[in-house]
């Protein structure tokens, strides 16, 4: 199945370098901000969404995310609410299913423990939060070929709050192309699409925040055969 994402409601609050004790990333680095455009090049484009997280401190996302099958059976929408404060790793994540589906799950962190809950089945589990995930606004390192997840995703693992990482989608061969500008809840973006190296067409179509390199929208592309 294929997905559309988009964020229909974004709030970021900004990043200002050196107003904190705590480091800007994992790595201790505090990169310039991005300024995208329909000038930039794949390595700037690249470059910003690897460097995207020390950009906001925190951030609200509520969106809707469908799934088309390719064979045209019914799509699967769901939406899904989201806010996070990774430098004190906490988060909270709803994430309800419309009339096709009964999905109604609750996932946040305190920053000490983390809460699974479904609310449909009233299952549940709590458990310590993981001392390898207290990566604050973490930047991956750059290693070829070798993907690094963002270890606070990795503890919540729900589409719409990946939207907030875009490294997680910047570490692979590829040439980003930029299309157009456009406007996603109020924000200026730049719409891109992103080739892998070694396919023709494209796998991805992202709207991207011009100033923090916040995927706002994103669209997975059908290939034909």
């Amino acid at each position: 199945m294929k997905r559309f994402l988009i964020p229909t409601l974004i709030f970021i609050a900004g990043c200002t370098p050196g107003a904190s004790s705590t480091p800007a990333s994992f790595f201790n680095l505090t990169p310039a901000a991005p300024s995208l455009s329909m000038q930039s090049s794949s390595e700037q484009i690249q470059r910003a969404m690897w460097e995207s997280a020390p950009q906001w401190m925190t951030l609200h996302m509520d969106g809707t995310i469908t799934w088309f099958a390719p064979d045209g059976a019914v799509a699967q929408a769901f939406q899904e609410r989201v806010w996070l404060d990774p430098l004190n790793s906490r988060y909270k994540i709803e994430l309800n299913g419309t009339a096709n589906s009964a999905a109604k799950l609750l996932k946040l962190s305190d920053g000490s423990t983390i809460f699974n809950m479904d609310l449909v089945s009233g299952g549940s589990e709590s458990y310590p939060f993981p001392e390898a995930a207290r990566v604050g606004q973490y930047i991956p390192p750059m290693v070829e070929g070798v993907a690094y997840p963002n270890p606070i995703w990795g503890q919540i693992g729900t589409p719409l709050a990946q939207l907030a990482f875009p490294a997680d989608y910047a570490q692979n061969k590829g040439n980003f192309k930029p299309l157009a500008m456009d406007s996603i809840a109020g924000r200026e973006t730049l719409v891109i699409e992103w080739t892998y190296s070694e396919n023709s067409a494209s796998s991805w179509k992202m709207w991207l925040d011009t100033q923090t390199a916040v995927i706002l929208k994103l669209q997975e592309l059908l290939r034909r055969r």
